[in-house]
């Protein structure tokens, strides 16, 4: 357990730092530490493998083939999170960049056998949170490298490439670009799926805990 806040936005960026004021630097020594899992953690791995099999299995080319900074292991679980949706509160995918973690929610709705008798909640139904803007490196050359045809820039914007991404799904979408701390949640409606990519800096992870 090290220092890691704020939170660095590339998640390849090597740990610079082991707190405020001290630099890692080539005599900096690592500690190894060698731990037996409980038995909670061995389930919850093998519940792991369950999901994964069943994305493989289940989730359509559209999921598979999104290009985003996601895993196979995210997509997954936000598809199996849309496949269990019960109806009982509402989804929250903040964070969503170009739209892989929506696509996935909603191909796991579209699986989900709940779904149908609940059409008429589907209007609006994913609140989805992004301030969409190109604020990093990291973030221009994915956005470069897999929409060759669009132009980007630092410090502009990419919501139109997320919106022409989930133009299909547009009426499942409730979108809400900008800062999720001026945003906020003003439903005050039980959430059931709450997906939470977004906590960059200390005072975005305090508005979204609180």
């Amino acid at each position: 357990v090290t220092w890691i806040s704020p939170h660095r936005l590339d998640p390849y960026r090597p740990l610079e730092r082991i707190d405020e004021n001290r630099q890692v630097t080539a005599e900096t020594k690592p500690i190894v530490i060698s731990a037996s899992l409980p038995d909670r953690f061995e389930r919850n791995h093998a519940r792991v493998g369950e999901m994964i099999d069943a994305y493989r299995k289940h989730a359509p080319a559209s999921v598979k083939n999104f290009p985003s900074m996601l895993t196979e292991g995210d997509k997954a679980a936000y598809f199996q999170a849309g496949r269990e949706y019960k109806f009982q509160g509402t989804i929250i995918d903040s964070g969503c960049f170009v739209g892989g973690t929506t696509i996935s929610l909603i191909e796991g709705l579209r699986a989900n056998p709940l779904t149908a008798a609940n059409a008429d909640k589907l209007q609006g139904l994913i609140r989805v949170y992004d301030l969409f803007s190109i604020d990093d490196d990291y973030i221009l050359r994915h956005l470069q490298e897999n929409y060759p045809n669009r132009t980007f820039e630092t410090g502009g914007s990419f919501q139109s490439t997320f919106e022409d991404n989930l133009a299909e799904h547009a009426a499942w979408i409730d979108l809400r670009a900008g800062d999720v701390i001026e945003r906020g949640y003003p439903e005050g409606k039980p959430i059931e799926i709450f997906g939470v990519d977004l906590c960059k800096a200390l005072p975005v992870t305090d508005a979204v805990i609180r």
